[in-house]
C-alpha cells in the first residue's frame, strides 16, 4: 500500500506539472506551453488538457506485481473536433518505480506493453525457455517495456514495416506526376529487398553500404530511415545461424499476426454477444487452428 500511494502521488504530482495547474484550478488561468501533445489535434497549450479520472493500471517489479490508479487527462479541442470526449486523446507520460527506489520515466503504451509481457512471464515465457526473438513494429511503447523486462532477448523489426517506411521516405523529382511516383520508387526500393535476402548480417550489411555509397547525395532521407535501427532490422539473421531451416518469413515480420488479428476482428464485429463460453472458444479455434496456433 505505501509503495502504491507513493505511486499516485507521483504520478499526480507529474500531472500537475504538465498541466501548470493543481487539481480543481481553473484551465483558461494558464497561458504555459505544455510537454504533452494532443495525438488528435496536435495541440501543446496546458489549458486545453483537463482531467478525466484516473484507470487502473498495473506495475511489474522484481518483487510483485503493483496496482495503482494511473491519471487520464484529455485535449477539449480534439475532442470537440471528434464531437465526443476521448481518453485517449493525449499522450500522457506515467512514472514507474523500481523497489530500489530509482524512478524510471515511461509512456502510457508501455504500462500496456508490460501488462502484455507479464501475461507471457506468466505462461513460462523466458529466454531460458527457449525465447529467441520478439519482433515488433517499431512501438515506443513496446521497445520500452522490452528493455526493461526481456533486455537481453534479440528484437526483430518488422521488415514490412520498414519497408513501408522506406517507400515514404523515397524523395521523387517535382517534374513527376502523382501516378509517376510509384515507377521511379519501385527501382529504388528493390535493391534494399535483395538486402534482406542476403545469406547472412555480414553480407547485408555490405549491401548496405554499397546502396548508400550509391544515393548518398539524392536520397537523404531514405537512407536515414535505412540505417535507423539497423541492427533491429537484420537480427533475424542471428537466428538463422542457429535455426537455419526456420522460415525467414516467420522471424522478420509480423504479417501473420496482424492478418490472424483482421480475421478476429472480422469474426467479432458483427457479434454482438456468445451465448456460451464453449462457443466463444469455438469460434477463436476455428480462426486459429489453420494457422497451426492452438
Amino acid at each position: 500500500d505505501k509503495a502504491r500511494e507513493m505511486i499516485e502521488s507521483q504520478l499526480e504530482a507529474e500531472t500537475s506539472a504538465w498541466l501548470y495547474r493543481q487539481a480543481y484550478q481553473r484551465r483558461w488561468q494558464v497561458s504555459q506551453r505544455s510537454q504533452a501533445r494532443c495525438q488528435r489535434c496536435g495541440s501543446q497549450r496546458a489549458s486545453d488538457f483537463m482531467r478525466n479520472g484516473s484507470r487502473k493500471r498495473q506495475l511489474a517489479t522484481r518483487y510483485r506485481v503493483l496496482t495503482f490508479r494511473m491519471p487520464r487527462v484529455i485535449c477539449q479541442r480534439g475532442a470537440k473536433s471528434a464531437s465526443r470526449w476521448r481518453s485517449d486523446c493525449i499522450r500522457k507520460v506515467s512514472v514507474g518505480v523500481f523497489w530500489a527506489g530509482n524512478w524510471l520515466r515511461m509512456k502510457a503504451g508501455r504500462l500496456r506493453s508490460e501488462s502484455l509481457l507479464l501475461d507471457l512471464a506468466q505462461r513460462k515465457l523466458f529466454r531460458q525457455r527457449g525465447l529467441e526473438l520478439f519482433i515488433h513494429d517499431g512501438g515506443k511503447g513496446l521497445i520500452a517495456a522490452l528493455n526493461y523486462a526481456h533486455p537481453h532477448v534479440p528484437r526483430q523489426r518488422c521488415v514490412f514495416h520498414k519497408l513501408r517506411n522506406l517507400w515514404q521516405s523515397i524523395q521523387v523529382p517535382e517534374s513527376l506526376s502523382h501516378r509517376q511516383s510509384p515507377q521511379f520508387k519501385g527501382p529504388l526500393l528493390q535493391p534494399i529487398r535483395d538486402i534482406f535476402e542476403a545469406k547472412d548480417w555480414r553480407e547485408a550489411t555490405e549491401l548496405r553500404d554499397v546502396f548508400c555509397k550509391h544515393l548518398a547525395n539524392t536520397q537523404p532521407d531514405l537512407l536515414n530511415t535505412l540505417q535507423r535501427d539497423w541492427a533491429d532490422t537484420i537480427a533475424f539473421f542471428r537466428v538463422l545461424q542457429r535455426y537455419p531451416n526456420w522460415p525467414r518469413s516467420a522471424l522478420r515480420t509480423t504479417s501473420l499476426l496482424e492478418r490472424v488479428n483482421r480475421m478476429l476482428r472480422r469474426l467479432f464485429r458483427p457479434k454482438g454477444a456468445f451465448h456460451s463460453r464453449l462457443g466463444l472458444i469455438a469460434a477463436v479455434a476455428r480462426v486459429l487452428n489453420p494457422f497451426r496456433l492452438i
